[in-house]
């Protein structure tokens, strides 16, 4: 069976750009919630619409990072998960201070966001 790709109706640009990109790097500092941790992008993206898009790089430490999508562009949140003691089960980072390695983590988002044209 093939792969096949194609852009729903709603999501064409009819000729003019209708997203952008952008590449914030995401800093890590004091505790974790539980659910994740809101992510403000009013400063990184020109729009109050939510993202249509948002992956995380893949983590230095070990651990993975997962945005999910809030109702505007600054009520999403990144979720933190760890390996968990079955091989290959990953488990919610627990509520409390950030570990050292994932203050001291390089982190990058892509976003892809709606034009406002």
């Amino acid at each position: 069976m093939a792969v096949t790709a194609s852009v729903p109706a709603d999501l064409r640009g009819r000729g003019k750009s209708f997203f952008q990109i952008a590449v914030a790097q995401l800093t890590f500092s004091g505790s974790y919630t539980a659910g994740g941790d809101t992510l403000n992008l009013a400063g990184v993206v020109p729009t109050r619409k939510a993202p249509v898009y948002v992956v995380i790089t893949e983590s230095q430490s070990g651990y993975d990072y997962v945005y999910v999508p809030g109702t505007d562009i600054t009520s999403g949140k990144v979720k933190i998960f760890q390996q968990g003691s079955a091989a290959g089960a990953f488990v919610e980072l627990a509520a409390g201070a950030y570990p050292t390695a994932i203050t001291g983590d390089t982190v990058y988002a892509l976003i892809i966001y709606p034009s406002n044209v």
